[in-house]
């Protein structure tokens, strides 16, 4: 089956690479001279700040306390352009679903799963952290969302591949088809009224039948 192509307009941002010194951020000097001497570079400073707005927006539970300068850094990088707010946790659904249904084959994808992902390690730049965070924030700006037409596909396809009503709900509800969020596997059975057992019998079952459909051809 051949997909049409779907092309969506990211949201501009700032590239990491026009960031030589915070200074031009309008910060206090106290807080130049925190951020300074807390983070190694900008590349890590920057992504550190884009990764906790992402948290704070999606998924707020897990985003840190912030003391005052990390938090006028990231409403500094907010209004000078540095931060996306396009990037939804939906948008990494099919991946979730190739890292379970095809670990053998994930990392050789070097697919992202989630927005932390993006900051694994550049395999044509080694292993430093340094280099983690420059190749961090360049997937960070490139990364292109889902659109509507593109999710609305892959809910067709599952839809149509899955053994059941149940199993399909389980999949959307777990993975942020629903409602954009995704929600761990006991709070997915208490959603659906089924013991946590039973739902995790059913999530390795639609592993398997989503690992030879045609669901990884939709991007």
């Amino acid at each position: 089956m051949k997909h049409e192509t779907n092309i969506v307009e990211k949201t501009t941002v700032k590239s990491a690479s026009l960031l030589d010194h915070i200074c031009h951020l309008g910060l206090s000097k106290h807080t130049e001279s925190y951020l300074s001497h807390k983070f190694g570079t900008t590349n890590e400073l920057l992504w550190k700040i884009r990764h906790e707005a992402y948290l704070r927006e999606h998924h707020p539970e897990h985003s840190s306390y912030l003391e005052k300068p990390l938090w006028d850094a990231l409403v500094a990088f907010d209004r000078a352009g540095y931060i996306r707010h396009d990037i939804k946790p939906e948008d990494f659904i099919l991946n979730r679903l190739r890292r379970l249904a095809k670990p053998e084959q994930y990392q050789a994808w070097n697919c992202a799963a989630d927005l932390e992902d993006f900051c694994e390690i550049n395999p044509e730049q080694g292993s430093s952290d340094q280099s983690d965070y420059a190749y961090g924030n360049q997937r960070y700006e490139n990364f292109t969302p889902l659109t509507e037409k593109q999710r609305e596909e892959i809910r067709q396809i599952l839809k149509d591949v899955l053994p059941d009503e149940l199993t399909y709900q389980i999949i959307c509800f777990r993975y942020s088809l629903e409602d954009g969020k995704c929600h761990p596997t006991a709070e997915t059975a208490l959603r659906l009224n089924r013991k946590i057992s039973k739902v995790r019998g059913l999530m390795k079952k639609a592993y398997f039948y989503i690992n030879g459909c045609e669901l990884f051809d939709v991007i």
